[in-house]
């Protein structure tokens, strides 16, 4: 038996060593393409590298990281991005493939390497761009969104576990690992705690009525420890935002509040581009709504996604900035957790079915065709991102 299992651990570890090689070849071979696109997103940041005034910058930890391997290691920058990016790329991968592994035992390397890949479902007559408009759980064309996707698929499941665990005597070296790794990914970009902090306190609040039955004392102390994991990065965001983001006066400065008033510029429908985005996430939420409410992780996934897609709809930056669009990130961070999650209680669902269950067959098997739909969209994504000369995002 002990054989047995070591070969299939070798077996394992083989396979996810082939998907992770072939995704660092892809991601390097688009940011290698990506890098010398002017104004492009890697074309910037790896410009800030060269010159060194990444230090400059807010969340510079990306940076820092092709810094190394172009001072250190002397590799010319132009392959430093693709090669660190690259790196990053299968570590996300190898979370995920943990993840799965953990909840799923169901072809884990197969389905972490669809994750890396997954998009909104592409309407050419509608939506001439996969992603603009759309947005993604994968974001190929921006380096600090990568950065911080490794912290943010930790924290989400830490705080998973701290949930679940509400009640038992912690002591506070329990959270610690979680408050730095959420200090550490603000240097790699704040967008995930802009978005996983408001959502993480409605989903308290919703718990206070729901779970604690308005008892705000017992909800306060099972849940106040949780609340400080987050504090040191809510006081570092205060200082990024004071510090870095209000500065440039030069195109504006400061946040605005209008539905749609920037995402409206890149899409002819907020809602029908949702649907495009959402639709598998929304068709697993009405066929298993059931078992969302009684499971934590999935339900914190989706109140991050739809407080996500909220802010991403109502915010913007004021000044020449508004098109930028920044407030989408968080949503793109949220949209590929939720599909993790999705996807691991899904292929659970798919792997019991009864077969002499029709309905329950039905409902897997259109899930599936569904996804598979998002997952085709994904790779032509990919491809078009890899081939069409002049396609940067």
């Amino acid at each position: 038996m002990e054989v047995n299992d070591n070969i299939k651990k070798n077996r394992d570890f083989a396979i996810q060593a082939v998907f992770s090689f072939i995704l660092l070849v892809i991601t390097a071979a688009i940011v290698s393409k990506l890098i010398f696109a002017e104004d492009s997103d890697y074309n910037i940041h790896s410009i800030s590298v060269l010159q060194g005034t990444f230090w400059d910058n807010g969340y510079p930890l990306w940076h820092f990281g092709v810094w190394v391997l172009y001072k250190l290691f002397r590799i010319p920058v132009e392959f430093a991005s693709p090669i660190f990016s690259g790196l990053i790329n299968v570590i996300v991968y190898s979370i995920i493939c943990f993840y799965i592994r953990k909840h799923c035992p169901v072809i884990p390397e197969l389905l972490a390497f669809c994750l890396c890949f997954m998009t909104a479902i592409y309407v050419p007559w509608y939506n001439a761009s996969i992603y603009i408009g759309q947005g993604s759980p994968v974001c190929w064309h921006n380096p600090t969104t990568l950065m911080v996707k490794p912290f943010s698929y930790i924290i989400f499941f830490m705080t998973v576990v701290f949930l679940e665990e509400r009640g038992d005597e912690r002591s506070w070296k329990h959270y610690l690992p979680a408050a730095i790794l959420a200090l550490i990914s603000m240097l790699a970009k704040p967008s995930f705690f802009q978005g996983f902090v408001p959502a993480l306190g409605f989903y308290m609040l919703i718990d206070l009525f729901s779970k604690y039955k308005g008892k705000v004392g017992q909800w306060f102390s099972e849940n106040y420890r949780i609340c400080l994991v987050f504090l040191p990065s809510a006081l570092l965001i205060v200082g990024q935002l004071s510090i870095w983001f209000n500065r440039d006066t030069a195109l504006g400065g400061g946040i605005g509040i209008k539905w749609g008033y920037a995402v409206s510029k890149f899409t002819p429908n907020i809602f029908i581009s949702a649907l495009l985005t959402y639709f598998f996430p929304l068709m697993f939420l009405i066929i298993y709504f059931k078992k969302i409410l009684s499971d934590v992780k999935l339900k914190l996934a989706y109140v991050f996604a739809l407080v996500t897609w909220i802010e991403a709809n109502l915010l913007y930056e004021k000044g020449e900035r508004y098109y930028h669009g920044n407030f989408i990130w968080a949503g793109q961070i949220a949209l590929s957790l939720l599909w993790l999650v999705t996807t691991i209680e899904f292929f659970k669902e798919y792997k019991d079915a009864d077969n002499n269950n029709k309905p329950a067959l039905i409902k897997t098997r259109t899930l599936l065709i569904i996804w598979l739909v998002h997952l085709t969209c994904g790779f032509i994504y990919a491809g078009q991102m890899l081939f069409i000369k002049d396609l940067y995002y």
